[in-house]
């Protein structure tokens, strides 16, 4: 349990039991998003440029594949 919940639920007495469910359901939500959505974001972009170094340095390394292929596209368009 959050410390956010605990502060909710030091205040129930005042509430219906509707409003203190959902006002507890919104501040775990609004926690959880805040603390997970920016790590994710983070490990997301992390993962798409070491792919995209992975594929770029595949690329390089590999001229005559290239070459052969830029020869061939080419020739498609001369046409």
């Amino acid at each position: 349990m959050t410390f956010s919940v605990t502060i909710v639920r030091h205040f129930e007495e005042g509430m219906t039991e509707y409003t203190y469910h959902i006002l507890t359901q919104w501040v775990t939500g609004l926690l959880y998003g805040n603390l997970s959505i920016p790590i994710l974001i983070y490990l997301k972009t992390t993962q798409c440029i070491r792919y995209r170094h992975q594929k770029i340095t595949k690329m390089t390394l590999e001229p005559d594949l290239m070459e052969s292929r830029m020869i061939s596209l080419k020739a498609m368009w001369e046409k």
